[in-house]
């Protein structure tokens, strides 16, 4: 007889722990694509992105490419990703390098702001969609500190499981991608269902989702703090697991974390 085990949900806020949470569906501005002009002269300066573009798939690490021009000098050009400063040039080319396996897979936003001489600035958005292939090094680490704990507890290691990432790493992105929170996909689907779609034939399986931190150690520790959840990632009669992680700038909870477990016996 298969066991089916539903705990509570974890939703992590900046100050507050939510033990319950419910499909939601927030209102969230359009993306931006857009210039904007934080002062107009005579010698409005240009900024723009001539890689990647708007809209582009990206993968592995790239090249941020921009583009500047102004009637005065050019002081520097600065580049965001996803609000948080990444760097800045002072001279020509305006290339940043940027490694996009150190973020999860989703939705960013890039921006490029120019300043010149005349103390001018524009600024140029655009949205990336990053896709790499793989496990990622922050979704390695949070089953490694699952692992950690059971061990500590004398409980054996889970075994990462190729068909459990799968339905990890989708329900996080379905959640990223359709601003939605819990256990039920955007199709209706439950964890067992996405799992039985990835192939794998539970005969026990749980489920532990999170949203909004950005550190696996966070998420680790918020989820030993909900008997339920802690439950799940210690229980001994889980063989498998998986976890998956999503991003979506414009999304509630930006990121979305999920850990799949499950036996076959």
């Amino acid at each position: 007889m298969k066991k089916i085990i539903i705990k509570s949900l974890i939703c992590a806020l900046a100050y507050t722990t939510i033990t319950s949470c419910t499909k939601q569906i927030t209102d969230i501005p359009a993306a931006e694509d857009n210039t904007e002009k934080s002062s107009i002269t005579a010698a409005s300066p240009t900024v723009k992105f001539t890689f990647p573009k708007n809209e582009d798939t990206v993968f592995g690490t790239i090249t941020i490419k921009i583009k500047a021009t102004s009637d005065v000098a050019i002081d520097s050009v600065q580049c965001k990703i996803d609000g948080v400063w990444y760097g800045s040039k002072t001279t020509a080319p305006y290339n940043f390098n940027w490694n996009t396996t150190t973020v999860m897979n989703g939705a960013h936003l890039l921006q490029a702001t120019v300043f010149d001489h005349a103390g001018n600035s524009k600024i140029k958005k655009i949205i990336v969609h990053v896709l790499n292939a793989g496990v990622l090094s922050f979704e390695q680490e949070l089953l490694q500190l699952v692992n950690a704990e059971r061990n500590n507890r004398g409980t054996a290691s889970l075994i990462f499981n190729s068909k459990l990432f799968i339905s990890a790493r989708g329900h996080a992105q379905d959640m990223a991608d359709n601003n939605i929170y819990g256990y039920t996909g955007s199709d209706g689907s439950a964890p067992w269902d996405r799992m039985e779609a990835a192939g794998y034939p539970w005969t026990a399986a749980a489920e532990n989702i999170s949203g909004q931190k950005t550190k696996a150690i966070d998420v680790f520790n918020a989820w030993m703090l909900n008997a339920g959840l802690r439950a799940n990632m210690l229980d001994p009669s889980f063989q498998d697991a998986a976890v998956g992680c999503g991003y979506n700038y414009k999304a509630t909870y930006q990121t979305y974390w999920v850990l799949d477990l499950g036996s076959t016996q």
